[in-house]
Formats: C-alpha cells, structure tokens, sequence
C-alpha cells in the first residue's frame, strides 16, 4: 500500500532531469558523430584525389591505403554508436512537446518549493494561536528540533542506563 513517506518528490526532479539530460545529450553525440562521419567522407575523398593525381612508390601507395583504412575505421565506429543515439534524438523530435511539458514540471516544482517556504497561516477566527501569522516552515523546523531534541535526550539516557547496568554487572562479577 503506497503511504505519503513513498512518495519522493526530490526523486521524481532527479529522475527528470536525468531523462532531459539523456535526450539532449543525444541529440549533441548525434550530431557530433554525423559531423565524425561527414569528416572522414571528406578526408578518404581528398585522399583518392591524392592517389589519382600523385605518382608515388609502393611505400608511398601502402601509407595512403593504411591512412584510408584507418579512417574507414574511425567511419565505422561512428556509424555503429549513431545506430544508438538517432533513435532517441528522433523520439525527441518527433516529441518536442514531452520536452517542453518536462520543463514545465520542473519549474512547477521549483515554483511549489518557493511558495511552501514562503506561505503563513492567518487564522480565520482563533487569532491568539501561537502559529498565527507564523511561515508554516518555521513551524516545521521548530517541530522538527523538538522532535530531535527529545530522541536525543532518549539516546542519553539509554546510554547512561547501559553504562550503570554494566557497572552493576562488573561489581556483580567481583563479587561473585
């Protein structure tokens, strides 16, 4: 059964965010390995120029095939991770509207967070309450170090309840 102590609003902003931030980060690797890809396209076509234009020595030949290899590999990498990253940048085009509403969430929940700190109660009729015209977070805080300080004075006097049993205890031990 869900309780209110379930329910984690930190988490949920976390969570959010955290889906924002993988979308727009695939959008830019997305990008950025299209521009990978379109650079090599550019650098294995300036090298088969060089090779149709030049006359150069097997040596020369063998360094400009390793040199297309290698780029051909770098091309290939990039092709391989954006068969990753386009799926998600197209969901989020096809979703640009997800997006704006998670945004406006989240400003929803900064917006709900500023005005809880700030709200006060104003009594409607019992104007002599000690919490009248009070910021409802000062209230919690003063509730909350009350509660502190009374486990705290629980904790103290379980320790010295400890600490005279086993004195009690050592003397029985000595005697006995």
């Amino acid at each position: 059964m869900l309780e209110k102590k379930d329910i984690k609003i930190n988490e949920k902003r976390e969570t959010i965010k955290a889906f924002l931030s993988l979308i727009e980060k695939a959008e830019k690797e997305t990008e950025f390995l299209n521009q990978e890809i379109s650079d090599c396209d550019k650098a294995i076509e300036d090298l088969l120029h060089d090779i149709e234009f030049d006359n150069f020595y097997r040596t020369e030949g063998h360094h400009k095939a390793r040199q297309i290899k290698e780029i051909r590999q770098r091309r290939r990498e990039a092709k391989d991770l954006l068969r990753y990253t386009t799926p998600i940048r197209d969901f989020l085009r096809s979703n640009q509207k997800i997006r704006n509403e998670l945004h406006k969430i989240l400003a929803g929940f900064d917006y709900t967070e500023e005005m809880q700190k700030k709200r006060i109660y104003t009594p409607r009729v019992l104007n002599e309450l000690p919490t009248a015209n009070q910021h409802f977070s000062c209230i919690v805080e003063e509730q909350e170090n009350a509660e502190l300080k009374r486990k705290l004075r629980n904790e103290k006097r379980r320790a010295r309840r400890a600490a005279a049993k086993n004195m009690m205890e050592a003397k029985i031990a000595e005697v006995g």
